[in-house]
Order: C-alpha cells, then sequence, then structure tokens
C-alpha cells in the first residue's frame, strides 16, 4: 500500500522518489516523466500496485517490475502519455493474477508480455487504448 500512497503524493520527496525524473506539479502531483528501474527496489513482498493516473510518464523501463516478483494486481490506468512498453517488462511477474492498462494510449502490447503470467493471469484490461 506504501507505494500507491507514494503515486497519490504522500510521501516525502526522497528515498524512494529518488528513481523519479520530474518534479512536483503546481497541482502539487507528482510531475514524472520517466522512472528509473530501481524505482521499486526492496519491495519483493509487494503483491498490490496502483500507478494509476501517472499522466506525465512516457517512458517505463524494461526491468521496473524485475524487484516486485510477488505482484499480483498491478494498475496502471491514465497513464496517457505512454509511449509504448517495452519488451519483457513484464517478464518477472509470474504471480500477476490482475493487471489494467486502461486508458493508456497504447497502440499495441509486446508479443509474449504476459507469458510469464500464463498460467496465473485472469483478468486483463486493455481497454480505451488505441
Amino acid at each position: 500500500m506504501a507505494v500507491q500512497v507514494l503515486v497519490q503524493r504522500e510521501l516525502p520527496l526522497g528515498g524512494v522518489l529518488e528513481g523519479l525524473a520530474g518534479g512536483v506539479a503546481a497541482d502539487g502531483g507528482l510531475a514524472v516523466t520517466e522512472v528509473g528501474d530501481d524505482l521499486f527496489e526492496g519491495l519483493k513482498s509487494l503483491t498490490y500496485l496502483k500507478l494509476d493516473w501517472w499522466f506525465n510518464i512516457r517512458r517505463l523501463p524494461e526491468s521496473i517490475f524485475s524487484k516486485t516478483p510477488n505482484l499480483a494486481v498491478l494498475t496502471m490506468n491514465e497513464a496517457s502519455s505512454l509511449e509504448g512498453l517495452p519488451d519483457g517488462i513484464f517478464s518477472s511477474l509470474s504471480n500477476l493474477n490482475t493487471t489494467s492498462l486502461r486508458s493508456c494510449n497504447l497502440a499495441s502490447i509486446p508479443p509474449m508480455s504476459f507469458a510469464a503470467a500464463s498460467t496465473s493471469l485472469k483478468i486483463v484490461d486493455l481497454s480505451n487504448n488505441k
């Protein structure tokens, strides 16, 4: 749950937030455009991650979720500036059960994106994309 708070701008800048490129927007939100691949370092037990409303995120590193092997639920809705997903971005998420990438302006998803979670994945929401 701490990461959910992170994306809703309630943690002080620094620490985990050092992996973010951007700043604080005029409305107090994070004006994040890019994140480092170590953003979730030390969160091996994380099972739920809500990254909704990252409007300014353009790119995600391929290994961003490599430190969260127990992730079961991932939502990243309304990331409307996202330029696409790198190959292998979900390759370490063999426990992924539910993911939502709704309204992310995606034109395609890399082939085999969810291959690692082929036995655990139950719900994928890709609605309102290109």
